[in-house]
């Protein structure tokens, strides 16, 4: 729990000093010059863009994919069970807005953070988020692997109404559209 502290704080430092430098760097230069020094490279997601995306929406996940790295203590089946187990209310989701933000409910906490599509499908994430709750037993592991699975996430697809989140490796993460 401590080393995920450390890691929260370290990325808002991070956040905060990049912020700084990117304020520094404007000054002296007109208003559109500094603002394309700061824009993310790639396609952002912009409202124009994403108005006939039927990605950009809640999503419920439904399972962890036959590639998801569940990590040495525990198994997919035993995360699927407790997945199921999940009260409806606590279910672990995914919100994906027009404007690049993500955030969500991953079994424990509450997490938000950044991300664009790239070339279609290619998803790039900037850092995430979360709230520091203790949990007990399977709404931890459940976060755990579901957290690692989003973060190593690099394209998003559509298949059968449902949002597939993939690696290199194959499909991590399967969600259905929230109601």
């Amino acid at each position: 729990m401590m080393r995920r502290f450390t890691k929260v704080v370290l990325a808002c430092a991070a956040l905060s000093l990049i912020g700084a430098a990117c304020r520094d760097a404007a000054e002296g230069d007109d208003e559109s010059a500094a603002a394309e020094r700061r824009a993310p490279t790639g396609s952002p997601v912009t409202r124009d863009d994403s108005v006939h995306s039927p990605m950009f929406r809640a999503w419920d996940l439904a399972s962890f994919g036959p590639a998801a790295d569940v990590g040495d203590d525990v198994t997919v089946v035993e995360l699927e069970a407790a997945l199921d187990s999940l009260p409806a209310d606590r279910g672990v989701t995914l919100d994906l807005k027009e404007e690049g933000r993500a955030a969500g409910f991953a079994g424990c906490n509450r997490y938000f953070g950044d991300f664009r599509v790239e070339e279609g499908d290619r998803i790039v994430q900037g850092p995430k988020g979360a709230t520091l709750m203790a949990c007990p037993g399977v709404g931890l592991k459940i976060e755990q692997a579901f957290l690692r699975n989003l973060d190593a996430s690099v394209r998003a697809v559509l298949r059968d109404g449902k949002l597939e989140l993939e690696t290199d490796a194959g499909v991590v993460l399967v969600f259905t559209a929230a109601e």
